[in-house]
């Protein structure tokens, strides 16, 4: 088996690997180490193109998402408040009109 790392294949006797088994292997994993390569690069970039459509939609709508939640809790305290002001004012006027039927 030792004997084969460094026996040398021919392409032209039919063989599949051209050179000796260790240029085979060696070549094998260069090959897969650069395939390996141009994909982490392909994902960096994309990556990259996605966050700059990101940001430049972000920038053409002009809508902040923290402003845009803050506001909307804003609102939603001043709808809460309103409500409870009405309801006091509902309050009230049941009183008023219940002291001015009880003195007729």
């Amino acid at each position: 088996m030792a004997g084969l790392a460094n026996q040398s294949f021919s392409t032209s006797a039919g063989d599949a690997i051209d050179g000796t088994m260790t240029q085979y292997y060696s070549g094998t994993v260069s090959a897969f180490g650069q395939t390996l390569s141009n994909l982490n690069d392909s994902v960096d970039n994309q990556n990259a193109v996605q966050t700059l459509v990101q940001t430049q939609r972000s920038s053409v709508s002009g809508v902040n998402l923290d402003e845009e939640s803050t506001n909307l809790m804003m609102y939603q305290k001043a709808y809460e408040a309103s409500s409870r002001f009405i309801s006091v004012i509902d309050q009230l006027m049941e009183n008023l009109i219940s002291i001015g039927s009880g003195a007729a």
